[in-house]
């Protein structure tokens, strides 16, 4: 789309798209559920390749030099990316994971260094590889899907019929 349209033209016009590729869809619903969760995930690789260089590019500007300020860097990539349903891709698992900041050592208080922490496939929480300075470029991902209270899993009668 072009600069110059002002964002109520974008925004009909992309309105307007989203509805062609809903448009069609299946009336049963375990079909339809099943299309829309697979353009559900289209529209996510789309989202991790269309944030990915401008995302780096923000931040190879910010600072990141004290304590304070990594893990802040880092709060503002984890919920910056979820509100998105995006990740960071781990560099060795290849899993989604999230930024943290950890003190880099007992013998060195003022220090910190950010490591990336996935889910196994246990479920556990677990942190991987560690990084002196923002791991940058970071590469982006779907984000996984959220594990639901044990509740969740087990619906009552009513909703099992669903």
């Amino acid at each position: 789309m072009s600069p110059n349209v002002s964002t109520d033209e974008r925004t009909d016009r992309q309105s307007q798209l989203i509805a062609e590729l809903f448009s069609g869809l299946p009336d049963d619903f375990e079909a339809r559920k099943s299309e829309v969760l697979r353009i559900r995930e289209m529209i996510k690789n789309e989202l991790a390749r269309v944030m990915h260089d401008t995302l780096n590019e923000y931040l190879y500007a910010q600072p990141a030099n004290t304590p304070n300020e990594r893990a802040d860097l880092a709060t503002l990539i984890n919920t910056s990316l979820r509100r998105m349903s995006l990740a960071i891709k781990c560099p060795v698992t290849g899993l989604p994971a999230i930024l943290v900041v950890d003190p880099a050592g007992e013998d060195q208080p003022d220090k910190t260094r950010f490591r990336f922490q996935v889910r196994d496939e246990s479920g556990k929480m677990r942190r991987t590889k560690t990084c002196h300075e923002l791991p940058l470029p970071l590469e982006l991902m779907p984000a996984g899907e959220r594990k639901e209270g044990r509740s969740r899993d087990h619906p009552s009668k009513a909703c099992r019929q669903l």
